[in-house]
């Protein structure tokens, strides 16, 4: 079996990709804090302010497939992608990196496609074009880039501090005029397993089919849930109708691996 490494494999993506690709592949991952029993003596503690450390990591693990999903300090992560970047283009290995809808966040007046540029404001968004760019210097086409929108899933810090405030009857803040596209951790490792599976390469917009408003979404969801009488504070995010969405016009995914918003409220209602 070829060797995956999973940089992040104690977070909800690492976690649900870990739990996908386990039958197929070798998996080896990486944490921070929590460590997984599970793996054994196949996970290691990546300490991003040693540059030595992930070094250490590849050349022990010697992965044929890398796929990032870190987090941490922005400025160290960057070095640290970059380290794996080299090691990939030296080593002939596939490297798959976990971005953000945040690197279009500058101008949220419309959804994007993978073929628009990249234009942030924020922190976090400025620091995964940074990586993405910085990737693409290396390897070229031999990156593929994940945009991500809000990840659900059953046991999601997102999803569990919504289920929190419900059981205790407190009121959930929503943005009225705010627009979103989302996405299971489970469907998206399905589908990042697809992608690794068939090779195909470049930028891929991973997300639900629809862009639903907030309120929408979670009035939805807590009916699903069985709540009645949630109290839903409206906020708004900025002026005129505000999007944090990634859509996809590629046609490399199978019906199968799609979804709608609906399908994630589903999901989320259904375990």
């Amino acid at each position: 079996m070829e060797k995956i490494l999973i940089l992040g494999i104690s977070g909800l993506v690492g976690k649900a990709l870990l739990r996908e690709l386990e039958n197929e592949y070798d998996v080896y991952g990486t944490y921070h804090r929590r460590k997984l029993e599970k793996l054994s003596d196949k996970i290691y503690k990546l300490d991003l302010n040693d540059p030595s450390c992930i070094k250490h990591i590849l050349n022990n693990v010697k992965p044929k497939i890398i796929i990032s999903c870190l987090r941490g300090d922005f400025e160290k992560q960057l070095d640290t992608h970059k380290v794996v970047a080299e090691y990939s283009k030296k080593n002939d290995s596939k490297m798959y990196f976990c971005s953000t809808a945040n690197v279009f966040d500058k101008d949220p007046s419309k959804a994007y496609y993978e073929g628009n540029p990249t234009n942030s404001e924020s922190d976090y968004g400025k620091y995964k074009v940074s990586c993405e760019e910085e990737l693409k210097r290396i390897l070229a086409d031999d990156v593929v880039i994940f945009r991500l929108p809000m990840i659900l899933g059953t046991d999601s810090p997102r999803f569990n501090s919504w289920m929190d405030r419900l059981n205790k009857g407190l009121e959930l803040e929503v943005y009225s005029n705010l627009y979103l596209t989302s996405i299971t951790d489970v469907m998206l490792a399905k589908q990042i397993h697809y992608i690794i599976k068939n090779d195909l390469r470049g930028i891929f917009h991973l997300a639900t089919d629809d862009i639903m408003n907030q309120i929408d979404f979670m009035s939805k969801l807590t009916s699903k849930l069985g709540y009645k009488n949630v109290k839903l504070r409206r906020i708004k995010a900025g002026e005129g109708k505000y999007y944090l969405a990634v859509v996809s016009n590629r046609a490399d995914l199978p019906e199968e691996l799609k979804l709608s918003n609906e399908d994630v409220i589903s999901y989320l209602a259904s375990e």
